[in-house]
C-alpha cells in the first residue's frame, strides 16, 4: 500500500508528486486526483509546514520547474 498526501487547494484536490528541499525552502509538485494534466508548484510555510503557499515569481517558477524536471529525469 502506498501513503499518498492529498491536498485541498481553491475546492481541488490535488496528491503529492514530489518535494524537494532548495534553499532552505520546502517546494511541492502536486497533480490534481482528477486530471493529472493539471498541476501546481506551492512551498510550504517556515512557521507552519501544513500552509501551503504559491510561488512568489515567474523566476521563483522556473527554478522550481527546472529543479523537478531534473529530478523525473534521473528516475
Amino acid at each position: 500500500m502506498v501513503d499518498v498526501k492529498i491536498y485541498e487547494i481553491d475546492n481541488v484536490n490535488y496528491y503529492l508528486l514530489y518535494e524537494t528541499v532548495l534553499n532552505g525552502v520546502n517546494y511541492l509538485y502536486l497533480s490534481n486526483v482528477d486530471d493529472e494534466s493539471d498541476f501546481i508548484f506551492r512551498k510550504r510555510d517556515k512557521t507552519d509546514p501544513l500552509m501551503l503557499h504559491p510561488l512568489d515569481d515567474d523566476n521563483e517558477v522556473k527554478i522550481v520547474a527546472l529543479t523537478f524536471a531534473e529530478k523525473i529525469l534521473d528516475k
